[in-house]
This record gives structure tokens, sequence and C-alpha cells, in this order.
């Protein structure tokens, strides 16, 4: 990076101090990353003292911070492609973020209008809603099956609910985050399964009396 320290060199004349993060070669050829800081020192006048430089290895923290941008990036993905509903929640239930499969399923606009809205205004039983916070709040995370939603353009759904808390360092709730799977066209189909084996239920018990009545039928024309 030889030109870009070059540059930071020189600027420190007319700065008088700066910091710049770089890689240099250590043993072995092995390249590290420095933090610069370059200080000017000045004389009457303002003639140029000296210039004054604390170098520090930051290696394993910049390979941290790239592997936690990574992880960042990696998740963000998720975030933004998964199927499922992904959200963050104040302590309030007001919406922190929210993925674009969350946005269709509860029917809104966009990320701006939910920022607007509450999670508490599209659980259809309160008690439910009530049961989840009250669950969170005491173990830190909850798991529902089968909550009833409706979303904005008047749409019930079903869906599983996982939601955990997040704290600081204080142990203080400072959000929620949930994911939600939307299980109603799973249910539909296994109701339609049901209905469907259970007519077939009928069919048999209506077939059988009504072939005993054929055979006898046939055996007293026989006669």
């Amino acid at each position: 990076d030889r030109d870009k320290v070059l540059n930071h060199y020189n600027s420190l004349y007319e700065e008088g101090i700066g910091e710049l993060t770089y890689r240099v070669v250590g043993p072995n050829r092995e390249i590290r990353w420095v933090l610069d800081y370059g200080r000017v020192e000045y004389l009457e006048k303002g003639r140029v003292r000296r210039v004054n430089h604390i170098i520090e290895d930051i290696t394993t923290e910049k390979k941290a911070l790239d592997e936690l941008r990574a992880s960042e990036d990696k998740y963000r993905r998720i975030f933004e492609k998964s199927r499922d509903m992904i959200y963050i929640l104040t302590p309030e239930g007001s919406f922190i973020d929210i993925n674009p499969a969350g946005v269709e399923l509860l029917g809104l606009s966009g990320k701006e209008e939910a920022a607007s809205r509450n999670m508490k205004e599209f659980h259809v039983d309160p008690s439910v809603r009530d049961g989840i916070v009250k669950e969170i709040t005491e173990k830190g995370e909850a798991t529902r099956s089968r909550v009833m939603l409706m979303n904005t353009r008047g749409d019930v759904v079903e869906v599983d609910l996982n939601m955990i808390a997040r704290r600081n360092e204080t142990g203080k709730v400072v959000s929620y985050q949930g994911i939600v799977h939307n299980i109603t066209e799973a249910i539909r189909q296994k109701e339609l399964e049901a209905i469907g084996q259970l007519a077939g239920c009928f069919a048999d018990d209506l077939a059988s009396p009504l072939a005993v009545t054929m055979m006898g039928i046939n055996a007293t024309g026989d006669f």
C-alpha cells in the first residue's frame, strides 16, 4: 500500500494529525495490518520540528472485523431472501426491521410503513399475543404453533412463530427477534387430505351394504 502510505505521510504536514490502516510485510513475508497514527510537532513560526508516529499491529482485530462483516453480509442475504418472515421489534412491539417476506405476509407497502406499525396489530387473538410476550419476558424466548395473524388485506393466516429476546450488558431487553413460518397452505392441504380420506371411508361403508343388497337381489332372481 505504498502510494496510500506516502499520501498519508505527505498530508500530515498540512493536517498536522492523521491516521491510516494499511498492510506491511512482516517476518517470513507475512502480511500484517497496522494502524499508523501520525502527529506533527512544530517549532516557532510553523516550522516542522519532527513527525511522531505510533504504529500498532491490528492484524488480529482486522481479521475479526472482516469475519464479522462477512458474517453480517451473510445473514443480511439470508434475511433479505428468506421465504419466512424475519423481523426485529422494540420491547413495545414496534418494528425495527422486517424482511421482504414479512412485508408481503403482513400486506404492508414496505419497510417505511412497517416502521409506523406495531406487531400487536396483526394478532387475531390478544390472549395468545400476551402469552407470547409473557413467556419471552420470563424465559428469553417463545415458540408457538398455529398462531393466527390478520394482515392489512384482511386475510387470516396460520403461522409457526419463534422469538428470542436480545439483551444489553445490563440484562435489559433491547429488542425481540422473530421468525414466522406461514403454514396456512400446509394446514389446508392436510385438511383436504383428511376430508378425502373421510369421504373414502364413507364410500366404503355405503358400498358394503349396497353390495350385500345387490347380492340378495341376484340370489332372489335365481329362484
